[in-house]
């Protein structure tokens, strides 16, 4: 499930910085005085620009803005500039929001962990002839830690 949401937002995050990347020549191409004339880039090709605009869409977005590739005077880019500064917050707060929700769940998987470890453990000491669960080190899975209770809650019923 981790797996497939990061594929998903990371697709997502492809298809922004192209979506952005595209805008940003646009505005460029379609408005005078623009980004592309200020800084000397009318000769380049358009694999150039686009790689230009990644860079200024990454350095806008992570709120970084070196200042070496900046609005011409065009309303246009100013908007655009704006809009993009907006979704790098966002964008920040979300990643930010999410690595803190993968720590938090992380953690208490962990501690249920232990207490499950330690519930195994009472039981293997309270019962030490239980001879038909293979008592290695106990899984380091949670998932897997139940699945042997569960076994040794059902060998205790069947014992008395």
């Amino acid at each position: 499930e981790q797996i497939m949401t990061f594929v998903i937002d990371s697709t997502l995050c492809v298809f922004g910085f192209y979506f952005f990347i595209s805008i940003h020549i646009l505005i460029g191409r379609s408005s005078y005085p623009n980004w592309i004339n200020t800084f000397g880039f009318e000769n380049e090709t358009l694999s150039s620009l686009y790689l230009i605009s990644f860079y200024f869409i990454i350095t806008t977005t992570t709120t970084v803005g070196y200042g070496n590739i900046v609005c011409a005077s065009s309303i246009r880019e100013i908007i655009f500039q704006l809009i993009l500064l907006s979704v790098g917050i966002i964008v920040y707060s979300w990643i930010v929001s999410n690595i803190g929700n993968y720590v938090k769940n992380e953690s208490s998987a962990s501690i249920r962990f232990d207490k499950d470890e330690a519930i195994l453990e009472e039981i293997r000491i309270l019962y030490p002839n239980i001879s038909k669960i293979k008592w290695s080190p106990v899984s380091t899975h949670p998932k897997k830690t139940i699945k042997k209770m569960r076994m040794l809650n059902r060998i205790l019923l069947q014992k008395k």
